[in-house]
């Protein structure tokens, strides 16, 4: 979707100035670390890599545009005020709202597609939004709801999760590269202790 952002920094970097590295540098250095570093320094590679580490933007912007492209904006801009309220904390919803929409706006508005497009969009939306919101749920560090982390509640992502991954990549129609990660199976060590 670059095509939408352009150079605009509030669209491209999620911030009102350019940032450091551009993604090229960022996937390139952490590529070499994990290709070529000890696995101690992988996390100071991440940390200091120039890319907004509050992934609540980074989702939020992907669904900001995604949304916008599939729905009329009148239609876009409810359904967001909705999201934002539900998902995103007073400064990431000001953001969103008060910079990063009215930078999309006049993007959008050139944004020309058949209702064949549209659909196929719409499905893509869908799919990460379904892979987005699966991760966060089973991430205990953002959504606070009880019992998903006990042994009952990982046994339940756990046996879900290839039925989300499965619906997700049919709506997106993305192809599946790791028919390990789309099953759940062997995708790390220690899994079967974890998981099951």
């Amino acid at each position: 979707m670059s095509f939408i952002a352009g150079d605009e920094p509030i669209l491209k970097y999620l911030q009102e100035t350019p940032r450091k590295q551009s993604i090229d540098d960022i996937v390139t250095n952490i590529s070499h670390s994990f290709a070529n570093a000890d696995t101690k320094n992988w996390a100071t590679v991440i940390e200091e890599a120039d890319f907004p580490h509050d992934y609540f933007y980074t989702f939020a912007g992907v669904i900001y545009t995604g949304v916008s492209l599939v729905f009329p904006w009148i239609i876009a801009t409810k359904i967001l005020s909705v999201l934002t309220s539900l998902c995103l904390n007073e400064e990431q919803g000001a953001f969103m709202t008060n910079k990063y929409l009215p930078a999309l706006k006049p993007r959008i508005s050139k944004v020309k597609w058949t209702m064949k497009t549209t659909i196929n969009v719409l499905g893509k939306v869908l799919g990460v939004a379904i892979k987005i919101l699966f991760a966060f749920m089973w991430q205990e560090k953002y959504l606070a709801i009880p019992g998903i982390n006990s042994p009952v509640g990982i046994l339940v992502g756990a046996t879900l999760l290839p039925w989300a991954n499965n619906i997700a990549h049919a709506l997106s129609g993305f192809p599946i590269t790791d028919t390990n990660v789309e099953d759940s199976t062997g995708v790390y060590p220690g899994q079967e202790k974890c998981k099951w």
